[in-house]
């Protein structure tokens, strides 16, 4: 799903590195309105739920500063390497794109490779309390869903730092609950993901075809043990119409 919205005029005639500079500024200046004019991201269910998590990432760890390091500008898209400067004193230095959309430039929010999300400085941990971490051997998340809409992403509600990059990914149970009598190419895609404002850095996935029931599956991570506040994202798909989700499991190592 793609949010539209309505920007001055006076936005079609800025170029791709004016429009994200101007962008950030509305976000260092703490206004989210303002800021998601300017970016594309459809990673969640809603426009409403949009301005929800961006609300609560920015106030969980603020941005106070960035630098545009490189902007690599073709006639409808471009590449953008920033350094941003976080509230908990965090550096990280992330590149994205921007495209053209009705002729002006968007911040295109999507997946990001480990490498496109350096850290440079970490951070003061400020939210440790809020995680699950387990130093037992078993569980670092546990996660359950129920009736949830096909074709659309969803977060686990734990957070976690995985001590290791090789985890298990056990699943209760996978099942389309609602939907036709027939229900064609059902799969999940689990992934492990740090979900941050300028894109969903992810670690490792795993996708899963079909009901499954008491099944343990291996999911190697690319970099991700020790990274604090991580989740589950949930990304379930089907060729079919009207279907809904229902799913339990957990998170081991």
């Amino acid at each position: 799903m793609i949010f539209s919205f309505a920007i001055s005029s006076s936005a079609s005639s800025l170029s791709s590195e004016e429009t994200l500079e101007k962008a950030l500024k509305e976000l260092v200046e703490g206004d989210i309105n303002a800021y998601i004019n300017y970016v594309v991201d459809n990673r969640f269910e809603s426009f409403e739920i949009q301005k929800e998590e961006y609300s609560k990432m920015f106030s969980e760890n603020p941005l106070v500063d960035f630098k545009i390091l490189k902007s690599a500008e073709t006639i409808d898209k471009n590449t953008q390497t920033v350094e941003f400067y976080f509230k908990n004193g965090e550096v990280t230095e992330v590149q994205f794109s921007m495209g053209k959309i009705d002729e002006q430039w968007k911040l295109i929010i999507g997946d990001l490779a480990p490498e496109q999300n350096k850290i440079i400085i970490e951070g003061t941990d400020q939210n440790s309390e809020d995680e699950e971490y387990s130093t037992n051997g078993v569980s670092i998340c546990n996660y359950s869903f129920w009736s949830r809409v096909d074709r659309k992403n969803f977060y686990s509600n734990c957070t976690f730092t995985p001590p290791s990059n090789s985890l298990i990914l056990g699943v209760t149970n996978q099942f389309v609950s609602t939907g036709p009598p027939t229900v064609k190419n059902q799969r999940i895609t689990y992934a492990v993901v740090n979900n941050g404002l300028f894109g969903d850095t992810v670690y490792g996935e795993k996708t899963l075809y079909g009901t499954v029931h008491n099944q343990r599956y291996s999911l190697k991570l690319d970099g991700g043990a020790g990274k604090k506040g991580l989740q589950i994202r949930f990304s379930p798909y089907t060729d079919s119409s009207g279907v809904k989700w229902d799913g339990r499991g957990s998170l081991e190592y």
